[in-house]
């Protein structure tokens, strides 16, 4: 795994290699994903949530119990090419 430092703070960054291994995305929470990793999310499926600085790719990971909502991998942009896994989150 590499390291990155965005804004003076180190981040795990999770890179495509990673990606590769299974080809399941297994991005842990405060994880930084690569470019890489985030144009093949992007250019996969039309995204869900895409702008403001807040990326949600277009296929849903689970589902809310209580609210039957669809929740999606949440990721915020840190600087101009990297963005931060920040967890399941509702569109």
């Amino acid at each position: 795994m590499k390291k990155r430092t965005i804004d003076g703070r180190e981040y795990d960054v999770y890179t495509e290699q990673d990606w590769e291994r299974d080809r399941t995305l297994k991005v842990q929470v405060g994880q930084v994903i690569e470019p890489a990793v985030f144009w093949q999310l992007l250019n996969s499926v039309p995204p869900q949530t895409y702008g403001r600085g807040i990326f949600q790719p277009g296929e849903p990971n689970s589902h809310d119990w209580d609210s039957g909502r669809a929740l999606y991998q949440t990721f915020e942009q840190m600087g101009e090419d990297y963005w931060k896994y920040v967890g399941l989150k509702i569109a």
